[in-house]
């Protein structure tokens, strides 16, 4: 039975549908439709959203209908759909993502408290003390901390998501109110713009959700 899928070139210059039942067939179809004058068996199939390759059977039937993929010829080399636009939003102005600025306002900002969070999980790494989990087990590690947080992994983790959805905002905010937005021209660098905005959230929210990310159990 046949599938439908989108595939489109490493340049995304032309995106097409393509309805097949096997790997050979769509990778035949969109070599065709998208006018490469090569060899199918000189392409590859890969998905846009991560990169994975796609040369086997069992694995293309896993995958969901209306899937994007990128086609590439011989010397082509992937590039996802996260670097994709996050490298056309810094090569056209790289000025409106100013990593200086960044460090300079980390640097700026509750410096002094920063520097005892810092030293309070470097005493935690170097110390007998470092395998222990509950709060009861060291009190003096979460001074000054919620009083429900319980263990230095849920601190840790709250901690992480905290920076993580400060640094989405922020870089979120500077995009949105950039002239490359604002002023966009055909609506198309603002589309670009809210596309990356839309899988930077999606992976950071993915990071945040794995249970465990600070734990220490099997070290």
């Amino acid at each position: 039975m046949k599938k439908g899928y989108k595939v489109t070139d490493v340049k995304r210059e032309k995106k097409i549908g393509v309805a097949a039942e096997n790997l050979e067939e769509l990778i035949e179809k969109s070599c065709k439709k998208l006018g490469f004058n090569v060899s199918c068996a000189e392409c590859r199939l890969y998905v846009a959203e991560d990169g994975t390759q796609v040369d086997d059977e069992d694995y293309l039937r896993t995958l969901a209908p209306q899937t994007l993929f990128i086609l590439l010829q011989e010397n082509e080399t992937m590039v996802t759909d996260f670097d994709f636009f996050y490298n056309m939003i810094t090569s056209a102005k790289k000025d409106y993502i100013n990593t200086g600025k960044a460090a300079k306002e980390f640097l700026n900002v509750n410096l002094k408290e920063k520097f005892k969070v810092l030293e309070r999980y470097i005493s935690a790494a170097n110390d007998s003390r470092a395998m222990i989990s509950e709060r009861t087990q060291d009190p003096d590690w979460f001074e000054g901390l919620d009083s429900s947080e319980k263990t230095k992994e849920q601190s840790m983790s709250k901690r992480a998501k905290e920076r993580m959805r400060g640094y989405y905002y922020k870089t979120k905010t500077a995009l949105q109110s950039s002239q490359l937005y604002v002023h966009t021209k055909n609506g198309e660098s603002k589309k670009l713009i809210d596309l990356f905005l839309v899988e930077l959230r999606r992976r950071l929210e993915n990071k945040a959700a794995k249970k465990g990310l600070y734990s220490r159990h099997g070290i």
